[in-house]
């Protein structure tokens, strides 16, 4: 069984869609963007806007890098979706090791960023972790300590001889 990840004509990993939404999550999606956020959430972010001062302060920092990321899209960067950069790129051997496991995949939905992510990583070091202990996505918020934790209680309940060891590396 081979688990490698099948490549485009650039070398880059071919990854299949996520699975379809249920009818239900169609529906409250829908809803969510309907209602909930042009009339709910308006509401609720002018209050905390005219009652807080600390919320106005965020919300002019949030603006500011909000504005920058618009006006400088990493889209108009020449380099961006470069097909020689794309190709080297997934010659490393760090790249490589994710085409060889077949590790990547989409994220379900919003919401589940920080589980994929686990997901990616861990499938990327089969067999040397064990497929079975790699879990699947779940939605909800996720820090770096908190799935550093929930790794090693994976390994700690799947009883096997598997040594981990992580480190959680602050940014500036």
């Amino acid at each position: 069984m081979s688990l490698a990840t099948p490549l485009d004509r650039l070398g880059a990993p071919i990854i299949p869609p996520p699975e379809k939404k249920s009818v239900a999550q169609v529906v409250m999606k829908t809803i969510a963007m309907t209602v909930i956020f042009p009339v709910v959430v308006p509401c609720i972010l002018f209050t905390a806007y005219a009652l807080k001062k600390s919320f106005r302060q965020l919300a002019h920092e949030l603006y500011s890098v909000v504005d920058r990321a618009t006006n400088d899209p990493v889209t108009k960067h020449p380099y961006f979706g470069d097909p020689n950069l794309i190709q080297r790129l997934w010659q490393t051997p760090s790249a490589k090791r994710y085409i060889q496991t077949g590790a990547l995949r989409y994220q379900k939905s919003e919401g589940f960023c920080g589980s994929a992510t686990l997901q990616v990583v861990l499938q990327s070091f089969v067999p040397i972790f064990p497929a079975e202990l790699v879990p699947d996505q779940i939605q909800g918020p996720s820090t770096p300590t908190k799935l550093c934790e929930g790794l090693h209680e994976m390994v700690k309940d799947a009883e096997q001889d598997v040594k981990i060891e992580t480190t959680v590396v602050e940014g500036g």
